[in-house]
């Protein structure tokens, strides 16, 4: 199904909130008579405006304990949109999951970025398709890369270092914007980030292979290296996953599976679109909640224009 179809339809029939509800819940019964296996769903709108609440949060604790708490099966599909969020949060999540589930798996129809990814990095595969991202994993300070504001410092020293002190004038404001201690914080949060993910690695993806070691060395080197991609949304593909050690399978050797899966998150797209949600939790036991954003439109007022000229 196509955006476009979707829209039609809706049109067609006259859907209201309820009967799109229905239908995401209709989707995610057929996905799990697809897989045999409990579907939870976790989305975010990504182009929400910056304050509103998308970000991975400890908020998301509470959302994903009430996912879970009715499934009995020890296996487990995540579908997951996301651009990520606090680091500490997904710990949290993940610790959540593995201590109840024997095996993970997170499906990745849109995009999955930052600590989003790392939440995938926990499950034991991932699925995805041509339209799936996954992100690199470099820790962000305030919205800007760790890597970033320790390469600018390390740039500036080295200025210094050949030009003397007279170049210092043009980098105070520069180094005025960060306290002194940045420098361990950003380092503190790589370091962080790589070993939960390399922990994870190795415990759940690649558990059973014998060069685990290596290969989760590997694969968190790739995702963490920001000189590598250069930005901190730059999209990694499922070939990309696949061709650095990820066991990443795409949505196309499950039959059936592809086309609902695709369907269920245009449906989830378009409750964005249409309305004030901008992160949801539902499975088929009953879950449908979310977060909700209003953005407060501010009226200038307008200033009295010249008086019109006397006749």
């Amino acid at each position: 199904m196509k955006y476009q179809d979707l829209i039609d339809a809706i049109e067609q029939r006259r859907l209201d909130a309820q009967g799109l509800f229905q239908e995401r819940q209709r989707l995610i019964k057929e996905i799990e008579a697809v897989t045999h296996r409990p579907l939870i769903v976790y989305a975010a709108k990504l182009s929400a405006p910056r304050e509103a609440p998308i970000q991975i949060d400890l908020e998301d604790v509470i959302g994903f304990s009430d996912l879970i708490a009715d499934i009995q099966e020890d296996v487990l599909d995540v579908m997951i949109e996301s651009p990520g969020g606090i680091v500490e949060a997904a710990e949290r999540i993940v610790h959540l999951l593995r201590r109840k589930f024997k095996h993970v798996r997170f499906i990745v129809p849109g995009s999955a970025y930052s600590a989003a990814t790392m939440l995938c990095l926990s499950g034991d595969e991932i699925l995805m398709d041509d339209r799936s991202s996954l992100g690199p994993i470099e820790p962000q300070i305030n919205g800007i890369p760790a890597r970033s504001i320790i390469n600018g410092f390390k740039a500036v020293r080295e200025v210094l270092q050949k030009e003397g002190p007279s170049a210092l004038p043009a980098y105070l404001p520069l180094i005025q914007k960060y306290d002194l201690h940045i420098f361990e914080i950003c380092k503190d949060a790589e370091e962080r980030g790589k070993m939960l993910v390399a922990d994870w690695l190795k415990q759940y993806m690649l558990a059973s292979d014998p060069d685990k070691e290596a290969k989760s060395e590997a694969i968190v080197s790739f995702l963490s290296d920001y000189d590598v991609h250069k930005s901190h949304s730059r999209p990694i593909f499922i070939t990309d996953a696949q061709s650095n050690g990820l066991n990443a399978i795409s949505l196309d050797t499950v039959p059936d599976l592809n086309t609902r899966v695709w369907e269920l998150y245009i449906h989830i797209r378009l409750l964005f679109d249409r309305g004030p949600q901008v992160k949801i939790y539902e499975n088929s036991h009953g879950v449908h909640w979310g977060r909700q954003f209003h953005q407060m439109m501010v009226a200038v007022p307008q200033q009295p224009g010249p008086p019109p000229p006397k006749k």
